[in-house]
């Protein structure tokens, strides 16, 4: 069900290619966590890709430009971010207020909420989509307003996380533009937009008490022309009309779920299953035809695509009290190069901590081993997901599974 996508990771030409690949739209820009990135290498990577894909593909990609979140970037890294996309004519994407520790944190640490402190920065003068925005008071709603900040809402993500439930309704009526998005596979899973339309399409009415609240039409209209006009992109995309680049979605309303017909928007809203979706076009060409992928090579049935055949990592890790497991068992630190190159004899080796610090570790067993090193995460300080997830536990089983 999805035409078009904006993507905050790193690897921008591969995920560029798989855009030409498939046929999609998307907006690309390189997710950088400033705090990580003292040479700025991010920054220099999305200019990058700026300059080789911004535009191409008869204009099916574009190219933003991506600070991670106030949480984890200096306000000179989001500056410099800013500046780039200013003087490239292109935007800015980034969490803004997603959680609650996010807010405390920028209050406590410059004394004003995260979307003040961007505004103090004098960055959101160039267009700016904000993930999330849960966490937003009425002074931050009115900032979005003044700068023409758009916020993408993302509700599965948010219910799955715990972090709250954006105020959609007092967004739009300061006229401010909010899209409807998944935000990305750990938070979400299968990120699809037809599944995000149909739970916008019910949360709201809990959290404000009233039935009425973000109907079918609203949760459609958050899906397409507002998504649309969130990316800056509303003149070719996000509505059927004479001009514009035929991105559409066809349903099928067939099935017992959905008869009677009525109300198709309010058939697809609360009744329609993901299987219903026939077919997706993007400027006119078919990518999705009656169930089938004309343009990806989908592997069937769905099945792991793991080598079975391949030999299983040794899996190096380190938890949160600082302890070293290998291979499930706990070690000592001046045994791990050992073990490495005793036990690899070809097996890849994935290395894994909850912990700072561990990077000359991840140097010793790679200059050590016989086989190719991986960092398999979570990154310092990006440990939020799988620690919500309990994939991380002290006897080293999580790590093995992950």
């Amino acid at each position: 069900g999805a035409t078009c996508f904006m993507e905050m990771y790193d690897h921008c030409d591969a995920i560029a290619q798989a855009v030409v690949d498939s046929g999609m739209r998307a907006i690309i820009s390189r997710g950088s966590v400033g705090m990580n990135d003292p040479e700025g290498r991010g920054i220099a990577e999305n200019d990058a890709a700026y300059a080789r894909w911004h535009g191409a593909e008869e204009d099916r990609i574009r190219i933003w430009y991506g600070p991670h979140a106030p949480n984890t970037c200096p306000g000179e890294y989001i500056q410099e971010m800013a500046a780039h996309a200013r003087q490239r004519n292109t935007g800015v994407h980034i969490h803004v207020a997603e959680t609650k520790g996010e807010f405390d944190f920028i209050q406590g640490k410059y004394g004003m909420t995260p979307a003040a402190w961007l505004e103090s920065l004098g960055v959101l003068d160039v267009p700016t989509l904000a993930a999330h925005s849960v966490w937003l008071t009425d002074e931050d709603i009115a900032i979005y307003a003044r700068h023409g900040v758009a916020a993408a809402h993302n509700p599965i993500s948010n219910l799955k996380l715990a972090s709250g439930i954006c105020r959609v309704e007092d967004l739009e009526r300061a006229d401010v533009v909010v899209g409807l998005g998944t935000d990305g596979a750990s938070s979400n899973n299968i990120m699809s937009m037809h599944r995000e339309l149909q739970v916008a399409a019910l949360i709201h009415k809990i959290r404000n008490y009233d039935a009425q609240a973000i109907g079918a039409r609203d949760a459609l209209r958050l899906a397409t022309i507002s998504g649309a006009k969130a990316l800056r992109w509303d003149d070719a995309i996000g509505s059927i009309a004479v001009g514009k680049r035929a991105d559409l979605v066809l349903y099928k309303l067939d099935q017992p779920w959905n008869v009677p017909h009525h109300d198709p928007v309010s058939n697809v809203a609360y009744a329609a299953q993901q299987s219903d979706i026939d077919s997706v076009f993007v400027q006119g060409d078919c990518l999705y035809k009656h169930g089938d992928y004309q343009t990806l090579d989908v592997e069937r049935p769905s099945t792991s695509s793991h080598d079975k055949s391949a030999p299983e990592a040794l899996v190096v890790s380190v938890d949160r009290s600082n302890i070293i497991w290998f291979d499930g068992r706990q070690v000592g630190k001046e045994e791990v190069t050992g073990l490495v190159r005793g036990a690899a004899a070809g097996r890849p080796v994935a290395f894994s901590s909850c912990s700072r610090g561990w990077g000359a570790l991840v140097r010793q067993v790679s200059t050590t081993a016989c086989s190719p090193v991986r960092w398999i995460g979570p990154a310092p300080g990006e440990d939020r997901l799988l620690r919500a997830e309990g994939a991380c536990l002290p006897d080293g089983e999580g790590n093995r599974r992950l």
